[in-house]
């Protein structure tokens, strides 16, 4: 996470111009988003364990449409590419698809934490 910035993550502006440059819509959009994704996340790995696939399905697109409300592209690529496989591929496939998506969620959770803080700090 070092070596990302908040911008190569998320088109900021695009987010930030969705809800009219109001800082608190963004910063409440954040954090609903950081309170709902590690449950996805556990729907999204708990239903490819158990080869569940419409679960599977549901889980991601519903993670799929978070992240793309969030104008975070990479997570949303990845995200798309795992509901478009579904659980039709090899689960070794599907797994190594997971883990992108567990690791592109965990950065965008990380920089949406911080982009979260600095909306309060500039809000005071």
């Amino acid at each position: 996470m070092a070596n990302t910035t908040i911008e190569s993550i998320v088109d900021k502006a695009a987010l930030i111009d969705r809800f009219h440059g109001d800082g608190d819509l963004v910063r409440q959009m954040i954090e609903a988003f950081l309170e709902v994704c590690p449950g996805l996340m556990a729907e999204v790995r708990r239903a490819s364990r158990d080869r569940a696939g419409e679960d599977f399905e549901r889980a991601v697109h519903v993670l799929k449409g978070a992240v793309g409300s969030l104008f975070a592209q990479s997570a949303y690529e990845v995200a798309q590419n795992l509901e478009n496989r579904g659980l039709r591929d090899d689960p070794l496939v599907t797994e190594e698809v997971l883990q992108v998506l567990e690791k592109e969620a965990s950065i965008l959770a990380h920089h949406l934490a911080a982009m979260r803080e600095e909306l309060a700090a500039a809000k005071k």
